[in-house]
């Protein structure tokens, strides 16, 4: 919910658009699977290694102010996406391991 409000405060633009410029091409081409497949709902489309780009690209008009210009928010998230990285590979019978 954090980063769903903080994206509808982008000035100027809607939601989806705010989003779809903080991310790749990739990210946005499977965005807008996810949302498709949520029924619209937002919160459910945005994929948790999406955080990162949505936060540390909008950190200086919105999260700074959120998250009290602590930068350490930035480093987490991209922990955090790594984390969930290997384990989704260790969730799969056999990810080129031995």
């Amino acid at each position: 919910p954090v980063i769903v409000h903080g994206m509808r405060r982008v000035r100027g633009k809607t939601i989806e658009n705010a989003i779809h410029d903080s991310l790749s091409p990739n990210q946005v081409n499977q965005f807008q699977t996810n949302l498709q497949n949520n029924g619209g709902n937002i919160e459910g489309a945005i994929d948790i290694g999406d955080f990162p780009n949505l936060v540390c690209r909008n950190w200086r008009h919105i999260f700074s102010q959120q998250f009290g210009n602590d930068m350490n928010v930035q480093s987490l998230l991209h922990i955090i996406t790594q984390a969930r990285n290997k384990a989704s590979c260790c969730a799969v019978p056999y990810c080129g391991g031995t």
